[in-house]
């Protein structure tokens, strides 16, 4: 599946996450994977939870490294096992030495979390990384929540958008991010997704509805839709198998 993404025209593909394999066993052979893609045209990136995760993607050969944290702490518990200070510091650590070009970090339950919270994470995102990714993990964001939360990032801001229960706010969602300076936005094929540690956490914002909005709007991606179309049919397969969870 990444081979084909590549050859659509995708530069920057996130392959996998060096996560405990008893708890996202999907996720086991992340580094077998990233080797095998070793000669692939593209950016290939990894989530990385913690040192060991941190040691293991290196040691896999992974050079774009995207973290996570959230301004709900019942989120980091679960997600982390940790406090969102706690898991700020060790990444602080584990990043010694990486530029910040090549680390982008995820702020997870960004549109359902207090402002004031928010403020405070996105402070410290913007100091691990070069891009700081607003996530609807629970598929609650609206226009006006992100108008107010993109506002409170000082750096490069991109978009993760998760499905919740209004599909048909997703347009205008990704509308409004645009008009307020959001030109990142995370995508993935045929929708997979979806993270399995928080209710309501439905498919990700699918790369060809991203596309053809983009067209829709009068913005060039760079990736005609029918390139995608073996990617797709293959994502699509793998799901009906269960083979992706």
């Amino acid at each position: 599946m990444v081979r084909l993404l590549a050859a659509a025209g995708l530069s920057d593909i996130e392959i996998g996450s060096f996560v405990n394999p008893t708890r996202i066993p999907a996720m086991v052979n992340t580094a077998e994977v990233f080797r095998q893609c070793a000669d692939v045209d593209a950016n290939l990136a990894a989530l990385v939870p913690n040192a060991r995760g941190m040691q293991d993607a290196r040691d896999a050969g992974v050079r774009q490294f995207n973290i996570f944290f959230s301004a709900d702490e019942r989120f980091n518990k679960r997600n982390l096992g940790c406090s969102r200070d706690s898991a700020v510091a060790s990444y602080a650590d584990m990043l010694v030495g990486v530029p910040s070009s090549q680390v982008r970090v995820y702020v997870s339950l960004a549109f359902s979390s207090p402002l004031d919270n928010m403020a405070d994470t996105i402070a410290d995102a913007n100091a691990l990384g070069d891009t700081v990714v607003l996530c609807d993990t629970d598929g609650r964001a609206s226009p006006d929540s992100i108008r107010q939360v993109t506002g409170l990032s000082q750096g490069k801001t991109a978009l993760h958008l998760h499905y919740g229960a209004l599909r048909e706010r997703m347009s205008h969602n990704l509308t409004v991010a645009y008009e307020v300076g959001v030109r990142e936005f995370d995508a993935s094929i045929a929708g997979l997704g979806g993270c399995p540690f928080v209710a309501g956490s439905r498919g990700n914002l699918g790369t060809g509805e991203l596309i053809a909005w983009g067209q829709q709007e009068g913005l060039d991606c760079g990736i005609e839709p029918e390139a995608l179309g073996p990617a797709h049919l293959f994502a699509q397969s793998l799901a009906k198998q269960e083979i992706l969870i």
